[in-house]
């Protein structure tokens, strides 16, 4: 076993790397840990061999009763579990035979968990660990059971079922809508992602939170195969970044969704890119 890993800025959650998520940035071979000396970590799951994968418990209250009742005791279980000290929220770490999408859960209108492991495109999810810093407390992170990532076990079935059962929950409800409604889009061709390239860089990331994201749905819009890394890479321009918060809301995207000038989609982009000196 040998878990892969992504250097982080000190006391923050950041990655080092520009495109980090690349499988060509993890630092997997022992030979080349030096490249992640003087820096925080994260242990980057689909890159790992065999993958890991971190159920992020964002909130406490709704998440351990969810899973009382699917018939799982966090409070009991043998795994490593880390915790920045606020006593609300967990991470849970174990093996997987193969990557699963990551997915998030809200419950009672909060977020409440995660299963995390590789985004829709296949690059890595990764978990801030420890000993790096937490920003906010600026306390390292922590093991709070004997077990750490040397001694990852396999997830538990209940947890793995209900991962692939809300997979394929949330495929099915999509799939056939969007063929439909993105039948009349631009194809992917390089020509054409070379030219939303050149928009996007004449639009600040660092814009107001309502024309980022509208920006991120366009950019999804396209239905294309590298939307998600467009819009991430587009995106970790910005020094107010979160990687949560635009998970959030690519996993929020609604296709139906309208904007203040209508519809959301490459013609947003095009509207804001000619604002920032875009003349193509």
């Amino acid at each position: 076993m040998s878990n892969a890993f992504i250097p982080i800025r000190k006391g923050t959650k950041r990655p080092l790397l520009a495109n980090w998520n690349l499988k060509e940035k993890a630092v997997t071979a022992p030979g080349d840990a030096h490249k992640l000396a003087g820096h925080d970590l994260a242990i980057a799951h689909a890159y790992s061999d065999p993958p890991t994968m971190c159920l992020d418990i964002d909130d406490a209250k709704t998440a351990f009763p969810y899973f009382d009742e699917l018939g799982i005791d966090l409070h009991s279980i043998d795994a490593p579990i880390c915790w920045s000290g606020n006593s609300n929220r967990f991470k849970y770490f174990f093996r997987l035979k193969e990557p699963l999408t990551l997915h998030q859960v809200e419950i009672d209108g909060v977020m409440s968990f995660e299963y995390r492991c590789q985004n829709k495109n296949g690059t890595t999810v990764a978990d801030v660990v420890p000993p790096s810093i937490h920003p906010k407390t600026e306390k390292p992170y922590e093991w709070i059971t004997k077990k750490d990532l040397r001694s990852i076990p396999d997830i538990p079935s209940i947890l793995l079922d209900d991962w692939k059962r809300r997979l394929a929950e949330e495929k099915a409800k999509y799939t056939a809508p969007l063929r439909a409604t993105f039948c009349d889009y631009e194809g992917e061709t390089p020509r054409r992602v070379t030219v939303l390239r050149s928009q996007l860089d004449c639009i600040s990331p660092d814009c107001p939170y309502d024309q980022w994201r509208d920006v991120v749905f366009a950019i999804l819009s396209t239905q294309w195969s590298c939307a998600h890394s467009l819009a991430l890479s587009w995106s970790e321009r910005s020094d107010k970044f979160n990687y949560r918060s635009f998970q959030y809301v690519v996993n929020s995207y609604d296709r139906n969704r309208v904007g203040q000038r209508g519809k959301i989609s490459r013609g947003t982009i095009y509207h804001y890119a000619t604002q920032g000196g875009y003349r193509g």
